[in-house]
Formats: structure tokens, sequence, C-alpha cells
């Protein structure tokens, strides 16, 4: 069997995948940016700018146009994510599958011509059921979710009482505004620091805004110091199909506070309990409040760590490999038959 990976970054996780099924990884990675100059891309109007329906079509059409398919037919072909969409017309006879990783089907779901560009796939791998939730069946039914690992040595769990986030700050849909609201509503003028760790605008990196503090981009040893004077990790995202920075939080111990749409607000639920109200930010705030008031909070970060032991990337590699294969195999079997 030959296998093929066509990626744009690619993402550790998505990589980590690829090899589970045996993919050949080309050199060069298949990618078309809209022509805007760099410097612009840690811009909140940039991100969403970028994401309009001519720029997006303009990308992905872009990128299956500049493609030189191999000259080997592959059985299987792995798409990295939305912009090698169209690049599945290359390769009408092979199985073809996507990791659905990405923010495509919530900003387009409601939009046929572009959420069209999920249909032709013979599976979609989604990393977690928010991102599921906004793939309509009648687009494609052939949905599955894999939760994705990165690999992380557990953590040490700090006696730190901050709050903590790490991501892309600039990010428009993981929400951080969202998420300083929710911190300064529970925790007020407390003394407490929010500490906002990921690439950001430059005038931005290294400043204190208030208790909040945006670090940019940090090395592991500042990191894993942040992480170890944080007791709770704030993720209020517009939508993050599943964040593995919430994995790694969690093997220090951080508490996740997450929203119903970030892939990993599951999570939260477990850890929490149905007692905690994640609705909105308001109840949320309060509702953090009142557990950091109390002692309830303590045993919760040892089982934060506990569960974050089950996301290693062997057990993700599994069951991608699984849930990959089982599909191909049916695939190929109704082949033979027609």
């Amino acid at each position: 069997m030959r296998n093929l990976f066509v990626y744009e970054t690619p993402h550790a996780a998505h990589r980590a995948w690829a090899e589970a099924i045996g993919c050949e990884v080309p050199e060069a990675a298949t990618l078309s940016r809209p022509g805007f100059v760099a410097r612009f891309r840690t811009r909140g109007w940039y991100r969403r700018l970028s994401r309009s329906p001519m720029l997006v079509r303009r990308t992905i059409e872009a990128t299956a146009h500049d493609y030189r398919p191999p000259e080997e037919v592959p059985d299987i072909v792995l798409f990295e994510g939305w912009r090698q969409a169209a690049c599945a017309r290359h390769f009408p006879s092979s199985f073809k599958v996507l990791i659905g990783a990405d923010w495509f089907p919530y900003t387009f779901h409601r939009s046929p011509r572009m959420i069209g560009y999920l249909g032709p796939f013979d599976l979609i791998v989604s990393v977690s059921e928010v991102h599921r939730s906004f793939i309509p069946a009648d687009v494609n039914p052939n949905v599955v979710v894999v939760h994705p690992s990165m690999g992380s040595s557990h953590g040490t769990i700090g006696d730190g009482r901050d709050c903590a986030f790490v991501g892309d700050v600039f990010e428009v849909l993981k929400g951080v505004p969202a998420s300083v609201r929710l911190f300064e509503r529970a925790f007020g003028e407390d003394g407490r620091v929010f500490h906002v760790i990921g690439a950001c605008d430059a005038k931005m990196a290294g400043r204190r805004m208030g208790n909040v503090i945006y670090h940019g981009r940090v090395s592991d040893e500042e990191l894993d110091s942040l992480l170890r004077s944080s007791r709770y990790y704030i993720h209020w995202a517009e939508f993050d199909p599943h964040p593995v920075s919430t994995v790694v939080a969690m093997s220090y111990g951080l508490i996740p506070i997450t929203s119903p749409t970030t892939g990993t607000n599951y999570l939260s639920v477990e850890v929490l309990g149905d007692g905690f109200d994640l609705s909105s930010i308001e109840r949320a705030a309060d509702s953090l409040a009142a557990l950091d008031k109390g002692e309830s909070w303590r045993p919760m970060r040892k089982r934060c760590q506990e569960i974050s032991g089950r996301y290693t990337v062997e057990s993700s590699q599994q069951a991608f490999r699984t849930a990959v294969l089982e599909a191909y195999d049916r695939w190929r079997a109704g082949k033979q038959k027609a």
C-alpha cells in the first residue's frame, strides 16, 4: 500500500497521524497564501479579512492549481486542512482523508458553496465533537472523531494561584479578550495574574495591562515556570477545534475553564462536574470565583494531571489508524462490488 500526506505545515500531531498510516511525507509543503504583507498576519483584522469567502476560495483554488500530484497513484491520500481541499480533485481513484482540525466548518457551515469543498472526501477525521457538529451530514456523512496529541511529558503541579492561556493571541477565534473578561470578573483586583502566552503583535509582547501579562512566545523553561505558577487554564474561545495546549496545561494540574465551542470543553465538564455553569462568560466567572473560595479545587488538580495522561501520541495514532483503515476497507469493498 502506498499512502501520501499532502500538508501545509505540518502540525506535529498531524505528522504523527500521517506516520500512523505509513504516509510518504514530501519535502515540500502544499501551500498558497493570499497576497498580503507578512507583517500583518499578527493583526486581528487580518485574520478576519483573510477568512472572507472570496480570499478563501482564491487560496483553495490557487493551491490546487499549483499542486502537482505524483505519477504513481496512491492508495490513501491524507490532506492536512482546508487549504488543500481542492487538491482532492487530483486523486479521483484514491481514498481521500481530510484532517478536520481548523475553523473552516465553523466559519462557512451556512454557505453551501464554501462548505461544499468538504464533500469529496471519503473520510473526514475531526478532532472533536465541536468540530464535527459544524459539518452538515448532507455535505459529508463520513466524519469520525479522533483526539490529537503532541505528546508532552507530565508537568509539575505548582503552588501558584494565577491563571494562564497558551495560544496565538492574535487568532480572533481563540477568544483571548473573552478569556480576559472572564478572568477579571472572577478575580477582580485580588492580586493574581492572567498569563497570556503565545505569538502576538510585537507591540504587545512583554506588556502588562492591569493584571494581564502578554508574554509573547516564551522558551520551554519559561512556559514551565508560568504553568507551575498557575491554578486555572482559561480558554473562552469563539471556536477552537481541540487545542492541545489544554491537555499540556492539565498535565501541570491546571483546571480548564473552557467555552462550549472549545473542542476540549468536554474535559472541563469531566473535571468540574455538572454543578459548574459554563453556559456563559458571566456564569463561568461566578462559578470559578465560588470554586476558588472553597477547597474542592484541590483534588481537581491531581485529577487533571491524571486525565492528561490519556492523550499520548501512541494512543492517538492507534485510534487514527483504526478509523482510517476500517473506512478504507469498507470503501474498497464497495468499489469491488460495484
